[in-house]
């Protein structure tokens, strides 16, 4: 009994030591976590602190006009019309001498970053293109007027100068090219007029372009961050937990939460240099098309891009790029996508030879091209489609494509059909001139009128080439199919296993 009294007593201690241990260590891990969130809590506050004073709020006066009405057209961006004193509108009202229609003054906020002691600012173009007066709200409360030093609207970039003889605070530009997915981020700005507001998220993606459609804004690279981004913030600048630049905020989507997207740093640093030396952007061009591959995969990934179009008269044209070749490199970097060989060549001095390596034939080539200024409008030409052939002839010899649901006749046309038909002059290719309406030619938008050049990069003039070609499709896999509409390129992904699917799902049961 006394033994047995002993052992309880004995156990009754150390469940008792082990329980007060155990309390102990989850009061010392409660209280760590505690502190641990009160620390990174701290380093927001720092961060939001040591950036704030280079962010300004940019105040807009913009003026628009109905071409068509002479009236007053309405500003996508906040109009807070009913601010502005009469003053104003009396003044604008005048400007209209011709008495053609009413002026309308707008207004709209965005966000600015400090980047010199002598008060240069980084914005969005979209933030300051149609103002008319510019002033910038420091983080102390303070006015400055600003003047447009140069835009870039194919980035969405905008430098502006205080005129201030005072040294302002600057941001630190950081390096974009460390980003990493997944690390914290720092949105600051004016979101819908509220100025200096600090959002908090992480990089969610790198080098974005695909999905933002904005025809002015050619070279896109995005970061995406979940830190919100509303109206208003454009211009601002990302952050990181060191306090660094690494994004000019420019977009964000409407329709979604948390999906915001941001010009890295490295690129803004590349145009605000130009900008400030030269007025404008000047940019590299050598004239080709390119098609994603990436598009393509069939199984396996797809390097390089396609050759979609070459420009006539161009550097590429001279060099002898052809359609339907892959450009594998450019001057030793690997081209992986459109944006990428956009952004090289345009980042290319002009009057510089670029190195590009490709494929033909299947064969391994290299060119030396010589890089020409980018002109005011870029080759996109759009012409009329073909006009329907008509009348009562007798058509020339066709095929129809079994695997592919199409049927094609060979250009140039036989001796008998009219030649005085211009589109058809020196034309080559397979014309087409029917589809079987099944689902992967429907997806892969072939209509009648095209005319195919290249088949999974096989060249095709005759109708024994379609032949040849169909030999090494597989049923079930994707063929790439290169054509013309009229004289615009079009590159097409026919995925045959969407058939496939479609006949086990509702073909005829036996």
């Amino acid at each position: 009994m006394h033994y047995r009294k002993q052992k309880n007593i004995g156990t009754f201690f150390v469940l008792l030591m082990f329980g007060m241990t155990m309390h102990h260590i989850f009061a010392q891990e409660s209280g760590s976590n505690l502190e641990l969130a009160k620390q990174m809590s701290e380093a927001y506050v720092e961060v939001a602190e040591k950036v704030k004073p280079a962010v300004v709020t940019i105040e807009c006066v913009n003026l628009y006009f109905n071409e068509e009405t002479g009236a007053a057209a309405e500003s996508e961006e906040i109009t807070p019309e009913s601010m502005l004193p009469e003053e104003i509108h009396r003044f604008l009202n005048r400007m209209q001498e011709d008495g053609v229609g009413e002026a309308r003054a707008g207004g709209c906020l965005g966000t600015g970053v400090i980047i010199s002691e002598d008060g240069v600012v980084v914005t969005n173009c979209h933030v300051v293109k149609d103002a008319v007066s510019i002033k910038v709200r420091l983080d102390n409360g303070e006015l400055l007027k600003a003047e447009v030093v140069g835009v870039d609207p194919k980035v969405d970039l905008a430098v502006l100068q205080l005129i201030t003889a005072e040294p302002l605070p600057v941001a630190v530009l950081g390096d974009s090219d460390t980003c990493k997915v997944g690390s914290i981020t720092i949105a600051i700005g004016a979101p819908e007029g509220f100025k200096q507001s600090v959002t908090f998220g992480n990089i969610s993606a790198l080098q974005r372009s695909e999905g933002l459609d904005d025809e002015e804004v050619i070279y896109q690279s995005y970061i995406q961050t979940d830190a919100a981004i509303n109206h208003g913030n454009s211009g601002g600048p990302l952050v990181t937990l060191d306090g660094e630049v690494i994004g000019i905020n420019s977009a964000g989507f409407d329709e979604a939460d948390n999906l915001s997207f941001a010009i890295p740093i490295n690129m803004v640093k590349d145009v605000v240099k130009k900008i400030l030396k030269y007025g404008e952007v000047p940019r590299g061009y050598v004239g080709v098309g390119t098609y994603d591959l990436s598009n393509y995969c069939n199984g396996k990934a797809q390097k390089g891009v396609l050759v979609e179009e070459v420009y006539p008269e161009t550097p590429a044209a001279v060099a002898g790029l052809q359609m339907g070749d892959i450009l594998l490199s450019y001057n030793g970097t690997e081209l992986e996508s459109n944006q990428q060989v956009m952004r090289l060549v345009a980042d290319s001095e002009i009057g510089s030879i670029a190195v590009i390596k490709y494929i033909r034939d299947g064969k391994p080539e290299s060119v030396e091209v010589t890089v020409a200024a980018q002109p005011e409008v870029l080759d996109m030409p759009v012409l009329d489609l073909m006009a329907s052939l008509g009348g009562n002839i007798k058509p020339p010899e066709s095929y129809a494509s079994e695997l592919l649901g199409i049927t094609v006749v060979a250009l140039p046309l036989q001796e008998g059909f009219p030649d005085d038909v211009d589109f058809f002059q020196d034309m080559t290719g397979l014309l087409i001139t029917d589809t079987d309406g099944r689902l992967s030619t429907h997806t892969s938008h072939l209509i009648p009128g095209m005319i195919i050049k290249f088949i999974d990069f096989t060249k095709v003039s005759t109708l024994a080439d379609i032949k040849e070609v169909e030999k090494n499709i597989k049923p079930g896999s994707e063929v790439l199919i290169q054509s013309l509409l009229a004289d615009i390129p079009v590159t097409s992904i026919m995925d045959l296993g969407l058939d496939e699917d479609v006949d086990k799902k509702f073909g005829d049961e036996e």
